[in-house]
């Protein structure tokens, strides 16, 4: 029997990140949902209802976009979003 795990949608505008996040967890068994912008974190949270968020806190804020999505994401989630903020490297 299959054991259902929740769902965690990661809204991340770097790849490499979220392939990481991808694999990490998934190989927990988490279904992961990727978004690579915030507009598409919006969209995916209300289609997708996930049971946790990770959001970039770093993610480029369009003009499009308006200036805040945190009460638009709060339209489809009372739950508040795990902020993930990697570190900025310079390339080696």
């Amino acid at each position: 029997m299959t054991e259902l795990r929740a769902t965690i949608l990661v809204v991340e505008d770097e790849p490499e990140i979220r392939r990481f996040l991808r694999s990490a967890l998934g190989a927990d068994g988490y279904r992961v949902v990727e978004a690579e912008s915030g507009a598409r974190g919006i969209v995916d949270a209300g289609t997708h209802k996930p049971d946790l968020t990770i959001v970039d806190l770093g993610l480029p804020v369009g003009v499009d976009e308006g200036d805040d999505r945190r009460d638009d994401h709060r339209q489809h989630d009372e739950r508040p979003p795990l902020a993930n903020r990697a570190p900025v490297r310079p390339e080696i």
